[in-house]
């Protein structure tokens, strides 16, 4: 979303996909690594040891956590408890 306006104000490319890629790199490293602690927590808890039956709630709990990730209007609360004059 930032890389279009940064690039028509000729902004450094180094500067502005360096930093975007180490964080989308770690998000995904963290969703990734999450998501095998959690299969093996579940299948431990519950005592499965089919690998694809503890991934079935893991599923279900990564869409009960993304789906208001996407609905929250992120610059509305961001605006409410920041303030932007600084």
């Amino acid at each position: 979303m930032v890389n279009f306006p940064l690039g028509i104000l000729r902004y450094n490319v180094v500067k502005t996909f360096t930093p975007a890629f180490i964080g989308k790199f770690l998000l995904n490293l963290g969703i990734v690594f999450g998501g095998v602690f959690l299969a093996d927590f579940v299948g431990d808890a519950v005592g499965l040891i089919n690998d694809w039956i503890p991934t079935v709630p893991s599923t279900g709990f990564g869409v009960v956590i993304f789906i208001p990730i996407l609905k929250v209007d992120w610059q509305k609360y961001f605006d409410k408890y920041f303030d932007r004059s600084c």
